[in-house]
């Protein structure tokens, strides 16, 4: 994705219809000194815009397809952030 986020896998869970995104942080991020509540709040914000505005997910949108984002620690292994959006939030 960039320098410090790798995508490790994405996985879709059938039974909740979710898509989920699993990435590992590494370098800069993985630190408690970026990725504060606020930063994680505008992650979550940045998501939710994209998912919104995203012509590439209209087909998973328009079956109502749940997102989960999931933001792993390198260091730790501990989730740093997790973004789920559901048809709810992105439903115009």
């Amino acid at each position: 994705m960039d320098e410090h986020t790798i995508m490790d896998s994405m996985v879709y869970d059938i039974n909740t219809r979710t898509l989920n995104y699993h990435y590992t942080i590494e370098g800069i991020l993985d630190s408690d000194s970026v990725m504060t509540p606020k930063a994680c709040n505008t992650l979550e914000e940045n998501i939710k815009s994209h998912i919104i505005n995203s012509v590439d997910l209209k087909i998973h949108k328009d079956r109502g397809i749940n997102f989960c984002y999931c933001y792993h620690s390198q260091s730790t292994g501990k989730i740093r952030a997790r973004v789920t959006v559901t048809k709810d939030d992105y439903a115009q």
